[in-house]
C-alpha cells in the first residue's frame, strides 16, 4: 500500500486535528454524560460534531485509497474496507466506561455485498450523517449521542490504522515508534497492537 501522508505528517496533521475532534466531545460529556441511557439524546451541538467528525472520515478514507471520489460515504467505506479488510472487526472501547464497546465498521460490507435494505430502527452511523446533512432540521433527531460516538470511534480506528501502516511503509528498520506520541483519552483499540523501540532497545508492547 503507497501513502499519501508519511506517518510524521499525518500525525502532525490528521491525529492532531482527530485531539481536537474529540477534547470537543469530551466537553459535550460535561453536559451530556456518556453512558448508552443517553444514547437517544439529540441536539444541534452534537449535529455539528457528527458533522464534523464524518467530514474527517471521509478525508482521512481518501488518504487511505488515494481517490477524490466525494459520493456516497458508504461507497467510500465499501472501498476502504476491500483495501483494510481488519478494521471491520475492530473493536473500540471507551476508557472510562469499559462497558461500552464500538465496533463501527461491522456492517459495511454486508450492507453492500447482500444488498441489504438499512434498518432505520439500528442507528447506523453513516446513514444518519447523510441524513442530517441533508436535511438538518427536520432530520435532528437523527443527530444522537450514539451517532456521534459511533462516528468518533470511526475516525479513531481510521487514524490508528493509518499511523499504524503508514510507520511501516516509512521505515524498513527494526527500531522505530509506530503509536501516535500523544495518546486517545476516550478511546483503545482491542485488537490493534503498537510496537514501540526506544533508542536503548527498550521493547514495549501493547
Amino acid at each position: 500500500m503507497c501513502f499519501e501522508l508519511s506517518h510524521d505528517d499525518f500525525e502532525r496533521i490528521c491525529w492532531r486535528h482527530y485531539l481536537l475532534l474529540e477534547s470537543k466531545f469530551l466537553t459535550l460529556d460535561n453536559y451530556v454524560m456518556l453512558d448508552k441511557k443517553n444514547y437517544n439524546v439529540f441536539s444541534f451541538e452534537i449535529m455539528n460534531q457528527i458533522h464534523d467528525v464524518c467530514s474527517s472520515i471521509e478525508s482521512v478514507i481518501k488518504k487511505f485509497t488515494k481517490s477524490d471520489y466525494n459520493g456516497k460515504i458508504i461507497d467510500q467505506l465499501n472501498k476502504l474496507i476491500s483495501i483494510v479488510p481488519e478494521i471491520e472487526n475492530e473493536t473500540v472501547k471507551v476508557i472510562n466506561n469499559q462497558s461500552i464497546e464500538l465496533k463501527p465498521f461491522e456492517d459495511v460490507k454486508s450492507l453492500i455485498n447482500h444488498n441489504v435494505k438499512i434498518d432505520k430502527s439500528k442507528q447506523n452511523w453513516w446513514h444518519y450523517y447523510n441524513s442530517t446533512k441533508h436535511d438538518k432540521y427536520t432530520q435532528i433527531e437523527k443527530a444522537t449521542l450514539e451517532c456521534l460516538i459511533n462516528s468518533l470511534a470511526a475516525l479513531f480506528i481510521l487514524n490508528e490504522y493509518y499511523l499504524k501502516k503508514s510507520t511501516k511503509h516509512d521505515t524498513n528498520s527494526e527500531t522505530y515508534i509506530d503509536l501516535p506520541m500523544i495518546e486517545s483519552r476516550l478511546f483503545e483499540c482491542t485488537n490493534l497492537k503498537w510496537k514501540v523501540t526506544s533508542m536503548s532497545n527498550v521493547f514495549i508492547s501493547q
